[in-house]
C-alpha cells in the first residue's frame, strides 16, 4: 500500500469518534498503571501529606461523574447530529461526524473514567505502595484539570453545535480548501487532458463507484516504469458505472501487474467526500438552500445567505494554469469545470426559488459578478445559467414587474465585460 493511500485511510480511521476514545483509554490505563514509576520525583514533604483516602476520594468522584457526564455529552451530540441533517442536509451528518473537538472532549471524559476505574482496581489490588499515592493524587489532579477545561470547551461548542450558520460554517470551509487543493496543483500536478489516441489501453471501472482520492504520485511513478503516458479520464467525485473510464494508459509495453498496480492509484468508495471535490461542497451548501425552499419550511432568506456563501467560494476561481515544469510529466488530468461548480451552486436554487423573487435577484446578482470574470470560461457558464434562472422565474412569479425587472438583470449578466478576479 502506497503512503498516500495510507495516510488517506488513515485520515479516515482518525475521523471516526471511536478511534480517539479508544486511544485515549488505551492511554488511560497505561498512566494509571505505570504513575507508581514517577513515585521518586515527588517531594517527601507533599507525599507525607497524601493518603490512599485522599486518593480515592478523588478517584471516586471521577468515578461516579465521568460515565454520566460522557453519556449525556453523546446524546447532546446526536441530536445536534440529526438537527443538522434536518435543517441543512444529511449530507452534513458525515463532516459533523468528523469533528475533531467533539471526539477529544468525549475522549478525555471516557478516558477520565477509564482512568479512575483502573486506579480504583489497582488500589483494591495493593499495587500502589504508600509513598506511590502521591503520584497518583498529582496525576489526577492533571486528569480533572482536563476534564473541566474540556468541560470549558464543551459549553462554548453546545451553544452552536448543529445549527444551520455553524454546519454551513464547516461545510464552506471545507469546499474553498478543496477548491485550494486543486488550484493550488493544476491539473492535480500533471499536464492538461488532450486528445486520447484510439490504440491506448482503457483501465475501466467494474462495480458503481464514487472517485474519492487519486495517488497522483504513485500514479506517475507507475508510468515512469512503463514509459507511459497516463490520461486520467476520472477524477475526485466523479461518478463511474460499471465499463467507465478510469485512465486510459499509451504504452508499448504494460503488464497485467502494472495495470493492476495503476488501477489501485484510484481510491474508490460507496460514498462523494469533500476531499479534493468542491463541487460535492457546493452541492451540500445547495442541499441547505433547497430545504430552506420547501413548503413545509419556506425561508427563502436562508437560501439567499447560502448563496452569498456560494460566492463567496466563487470569489476563489481561477483557471488553471499548466506550468513549464509540471510535477507528473507523464499524467494527462482534466481541468476542472467552472460549469460543474455553477451548475451545483445555482442550477437547483434557481429552480426551487422560482417563485421567490429574492432568491431570483441573489442568483442574479452574483451571476451577473461572474459574468464578467477574466476566465472566459466561468463567464460563459455564468451567462448560460442566468439565461436559465430568469426563464424558471418567468414561469412562476406572479407579477410581470417582476419579470421583467429580473430580465433586465439578466440582461446584464449577458454583456461580455471582463473584471480580473484573483484569490
Amino acid at each position: 500500500m502506497s503512503l498516500f493511500k495510507s495516510i488517506f485511510n488513515f485520515s479516515r480511521l482518525w475521523d471516526e469518534i471511536w478511534s480517539r476514545i479508544a486511544l485515549m483509554c488505551g492511554l488511560a490505563v497505561v498512566v494509571a498503571v505505570v504513575t507508581p514509576f514517577f513515585s521518586p520525583l515527588i517531594p517527601q514533604a507533599f507525599a507525607d501529606r497524601i493518603d490512599e483516602d485522599a486518593v480515592t476520594q478523588l478517584v471516586s468522584i471521577l468515578t461516579n461523574s465521568m460515565l454520566v457526564v460522557s453519556t449525556f455529552s453523546l446524546t447532546a451530540m446526536v441530536s445536534a447530529h440529526h438537527n443538522a441533517a434536518n435543517v441543512v442536509t444529511p449530507r452534513a451528518h458525515r463532516l459533523l461526524r468528523s469533528d475533531g473537538l467533539i471526539h477529544s472532549i468525549l475522549a478525555t471524559y471516557l478516558s477520565a473514567f477509564v482512568f479512575a476505574l483502573t486506579s480504583i482496581f489497582i488500589i483494591k489490588a495493593d499495587f500502589y505502595n504508600t509513598e506511590d499515592f502521591a503520584a497518583l493524587y498529582v496525576v489526577v489532579g492533571f486528569v480533572i484539570a482536563r476534564v473541566v477545561w474540556s468541560t470549558i470547551r464543551w459549553v462554548s461548542q453546545l451553544s452552536s453545535l448543529g445549527t444551520l450558520e455553524s454546519t454551513a460554517d464547516r461545510i464552506e470551509a471545507k469546499t474553498v480548501e478543496a477548491l485550494h487543493d486543486r488550484l493550488g496543483s493544476p491539473f492535480m500536478g500533471g499536464r492538461a487532458a488532450v486528445d486520447v489516441p484510439s490504440d491506448a489501453i482503457d483501465v475501466r471501472a467494474n462495480r458503481c463507484v464514487f472517485v474519492q482520492a487519486i495517488d497522483t504520485k504513485q500514479l506517475a511513478e507507475l508510468a515512469e516504469q512503463a514509459d507511459a503516458i497516463v490520461h486520467v479520464r476520472a477524477v475526485p467525485g466523479d461518478w463511474l458505472l460499471p465499463g467507465d473510464t478510469l485512465m486510459s494508459i499509451e504504452t508499448e509495453r504494460l503488464t497485467t501487474k502494472m495495470q493492476s498496480q495503476m488501477s489501485a492509484t484510484m481510491i474508490l468508495g460507496s460514498q462523494a467526500t469533500f476531499t479534493s471535490n468542491p463541487v460535492f461542497g457546493m452541492t451540500v451548501l445547495t442541499e441547505g438552500a433547497e430545504r430552506a425552499l420547501s413548503p413545509a419550511v419556506n425561508d427563502p432568506g436562508t437560501a439567499v445567505h447560502i448563496l452569498r456563501r456560494q460566492m463567496t467560494i466563487l470569489s476563489e476561481w481561477e483557471p488553471e494554469q499548466e506550468a513549464e515544469e509540471v510535477d507528473y510529466p507523464r499524467l494527462r488530468v482534466p481541468a476542472m469545470s467552472p460549469r460543474d461548480l455553477l451548475d451545483a451552486a445555482f442550477e437547483a436554487i434557481a429552480r426551487d426559488g422560482a417563485a421567490f423573487l429574492e432568491v431570483q435577484i441573489a442568483i442574479q446578482d452574483n451571476l451577473a459578478q461572474l459574468s464578467k470574470h477574466a476566465d472566459q470560461d466561468m463567464a460563459r457558464a455564468a451567462r448560460a445559467i442566468a439565461s436559465r434562472a430568469v426563464a424558471y422565474a418567468s414561469q412562476s412569479l406572479p407579477l410581470e414587474q417582476d419579470k421583467v425587472r429580473l430580465r433586465a438583470m439578466g440582461r446584464q449578466s449577458e454583456q461580455p465585460t471582463e473584471v480580473v478576479t484573483s484569490r
